[in-house]
C-alpha cells in the first residue's frame, strides 16, 4: 500500500471517529493559517483588547510610547506642514493667549513701575527704607502686596522627603528638604505634645507675614507659603491639585522608594498656585488720579513727539536737498546714507557742473552734508552747451544751443572761427550733428578791405590851373601811403596776388579837350611818382586822365585814386 493511500484511509478513519469536531477543527487551522482571515479577527477585537490592558496598568502607553514618538519625529521630518496644520486649532489659541497675558503682564508690570516711581509715597517709603534699614525692594512689597504664594512644596507623607519644590521669581530659596523635614517634625511633635481626635492634623502654619497652608492628601502632603491675606481659593485649589496628583500618580506614591525624578512632571501643576495680587489704588469707588505719572507720561510723549517732529524736519530737508542735486545738470546721485548727524551723498561729478555745496546753498541750513564725488562726462544739454562755449570761445554775436544730439549756431560767425568748428565738433560729448543755417558767416578781411578801399578813395589832391604839382611832404600823401600799404598787405593776405590802384587826373573842363587830357594824364602821373617814392610796395599803378577814366570828364582840379579787386 502507498503512503498517499495510506493518508486517505486515516483521513476517513478520522472523520468517522471525530465527526463535525474534526471538520470545526479544520476551519480552525485553516483560519489560523491564513494571515488575512487572522488579521481580520484580530482588528475586530484590538480596541477593546487595548483599553482592557491600559485599565490594568501602563504597560500600554509604555509600549506605544516610543512608536508613536518615531512616528511623529519621521512625519515632522518628512513634512512638517501636516503636523503644523493638525496642531494648528490648538496651538494657535494657545499661543494668542500666551502673547495676550504676557504684553497684559508687561503693560500692569509698567503702569506698577509709574505709580510707584512717581508719586508721593515712594519719597515716604524710601524715608522708611533709610530708617529701618531695609531694602526700598521689601517696603515697596510690603505696602503694594495683599499676597503672594511664594513656594509650593509637595512632601512624601510616609517618609517626609521632598518630592516636588516651587518658587515664586525673585523669592529667596532656603534648602526645601529641611523644609519638608520640619513641617513633618512640627506636625509630629504637635500629636505626640497635645491631645487630639483622631484625623485632626496641623493645616496653617503662621510667622509675622507668612503664613503656610498645609493640604493633606492619602499620601502625600501640600504645602503653600503665602506672604501677605491668604486667598480664600488656595485651599480649593491645593485640593484640586493634590486629587490630580493621587490620581495620576497613585501607584509611584504607594510604592515610594526615594525616586523624585517620578514626579518630575508634577512642576507645571504646582505652578499654577504661585499667584500674586496687589493692593488695589481705589477706594470707595473714585480712583485717584496719579499725577505725576501722568505729567510725566505727558512729558514722555512730547519728548517722543518733539523727536519725532525733529526727524521728519530732517528728513524733509534731506528729500529737498537730494532732489536740489538730482535736478541740477552734471551730477548724478548714486545713493545717501542720512543719519540725524549728517547726510552722506555720493555723486557723479561733471567738471563742469556746479559744485554740491553751492546747489545745496542754503536750502541746508545747519545740516551737515558731506559730499563723496567721482568725475564722469556728462551729455546733458546744458553742460554739453558749457563745454561748447568753453572749446570755441564764439564771437558775442554767436550763440549756441543744444537740440537732440545736434549742436546749433545762430548769429553771425567768422568764416574762420566756423571751420574750427566744424573741424572740431565730432570731439564734443553727446554731439552727433551741426546745424549752421541760422548762421551768418562773414569774412572781416573783405570788410577791412572794403573799409580801406572807402578810405583810398576818398582822399584827392587838388590842383591849381594848369599845374600838375602835389607837395610829397603833404598830410594827404603820408596818409594815402599808409592806407595803400595796409590796403595792399590785407589784400595779398585774401588773394595772395598786390591790389591794382587806378590813379586818375582830372581837370576843370574849360579848354581844349586835348590839353585837358594831357593836363589829367599829367596830374595822374605825378601822383604815380610820388607814391613810388613814399614805397607803397609791389602794388599795380596804372595812370588815366579823366577822359580815359570817365566819357564825360570832370569839371573838378583833381587827381584821385581807384581801387580794383579784378
Amino acid at each position: 500500500m502507498t503512503v498517499a493511500a495510506l493518508d486517505t484511509e486515516l483521513e476517513q478513519v478520522r472523520q468517522i471517529l471525530l465527526g463535525d469536531e474534526y471538520r470545526d477543527l479544520l476551519r480552525f487551522r485553516s483560519a489560523l493559517e491564513d494571515d488575512q482571515q487572522f488579521v481580520r479577527r484580530v482588528a475586530a477585537v484590538i480596541a477593546e483588547s487595548l483599553q482592557a490592558r491600559a485599565a490594568i496598568d501602563d504597560s500600554v502607553a509604555a509600549v506605544l510610547m516610543p512608536t508613536i514618538e518615531r512616528a511623529i519625529s519621521e512625519s515632522i521630518e518628512q513634512d512638517p506642514r501636516k503636523l503644523a496644520v493638525s496642531l494648528y486649532p490648538v496651538m494657535g489659541p494657545a499661543i494668542r493667549k500666551s502673547i495676550s497675558e504676557t504684553l497684559q503682564q508687561m503693560l500692569d508690570s509698567v503702569n506698577q513701575l509709574l505709580e510707584a516711581s512717581l508719586s508721593l509715597r515712594t519719597l515716604r517709603w524710601r524715608l522708611d527704607a533709610w530708617r529701618t534699614g531695609r531694602s526700598y525692594a521689601e517696603i515697596v512689597l510690603h505696602n503694594t502686596l495683599e499676597y503672594r504664594v511664594e513656594q509650593v512644596f509637595l512632601i512624601h507623607r510616609e517618609t517626609s522627603l521632598l518630592l516636588q519644590h516651587q518658587v515664586a521669581a525673585g523669592v529667596e530659596v532656603r534648602d526645601g528638604d529641611m523644609v519638608s523635614g520640619m513641617l513633618s517634625a512640627i506636625q509630629d511633635f504637635i500629636e505626640d505634645s497635645f491631645s487630639t481626635h483622631e484625623g485632626d492634623n496641623l493645616d496653617t502654619l503662621r510667622l509675622g507675614d507668612l503664613t503656610v497652608v498645609l493640604q493633606r492628601g492619602p499620601y502625600a502632603l501640600l504645602a503653600a507659603v503665602v506672604r501677605g491675606r491668604v486667598p480664600e481659593q488656595l485651599r480649593h485649589q491645593q485640593t484640586v491639585i493634590l486629587e490630580k496628583i493621587h490620581r495620576f500618580k497613585h501607584n509611584q506614591l504607594r510604592d515610594f522608594r526615594g525616586d523624585t525624578d517620578e514626579f518630575a512632571e508634577l512642576g507645571e501643576d504646582l505652578r499654577h498656585l504661585l499667584t500674586l495680587k496687589r493692593k488695589s489704588d481705589r477706594k470707595s469707588g473714585t480712583g485717584k488720579i496719579p499725577w505725576l505719572a501722568v505729567v510725566a507720561v505727558i512729558t514722555l510723549l512730547a519728548a517722543v513727539g518733539y523727536w519725532q517732529y525733529t526727524n521728519y524736519q530732517v528728513r524733509q530737508t534731506d528729500r529737498q536737498l537730494l532732489a536740489a542735486l538730482e535736478r541740477e545738470p552734471g551730477l548724478v546721485l548714486l545713493h545717501a546714507n542720512a543719519s540725524r548727524d549728517e547726510l552722506q551723498v555720493s555723486l557723479l561729478a561733471d567738471p563742469l557742473a556746479r559744485a554740491p555745496a553751492d546747489v545745496v546753498g542754503a536750502q541746508g541750513g545747519e545740516r551737515v552734508v558731506r559730499f563723496e564725488l567721482q568725475g564722469f562726462v556728462s551729455t546733458e544739454p546744458e553742460i554739453v552747451r558749457q563745454r561748447a562755449y568753453r572749446m570755441f570761445v564764439p564771437d558775442e554775436r554767436v550763440s549756441i544751443e543744444i537740440s537732440n544730439g545736434t549742436l546749433r549756431l545762430d548769429g553771425r560767425a567768422t568764416s574762420d572761427w566756423l571751420a574750427v568748428v566744424s573741424r572740431r565738433w565730432p570731439d564734443l560729448a553727446g554731439v552727433d550733428a551741426l546745424d549752421t543755417d541760422a548762421l551768418e558767416v562773414y569774412n572781416p578781411r573783405l570788410e577791412q578791405l572794403e573799409q580801406l578801399t572807402a578810405e583810398v578813395e576818398a582822399l584827392h589832391f587838388s590842383f591849381a590851373t594848369g599845374a600838375a604839382d602835389i607837395d610829397p611832404d603833404g598830410r594827404e600823401v603820408s596818409t594815402l601811403v599808409t592806407a595803400i600799404r595796409r590796403l595792399n598787405d590785407l589784400h595779398y593776405q585774401e588773394f595772395q596776388r598786390p591790389v591794382q590802384l587806378d590813379l586818375v587826373g582830372y581837370t576843370d573842363g574849360t579848354g581844349p579837350r586835348a590839353i585837358n587830357s594831357r593836363i589829367g594824364l599829367t596830374r595822374a602821373e605825378a601822383l604815380r611818382k610820388v607814391l613810388l617814392a613814399h614805397g607803397v610796395g609791389n602794388v599795380v599803378l596804372r595812370v588815366y586822365n579823366s577822359f580815359e577814366y570817365e566819357e564825360d570828364g570832370s569839371s573838378e582840379r583833381k587827381a584821385r585814386v581807384v581801387v580794383r579787386f579784378d
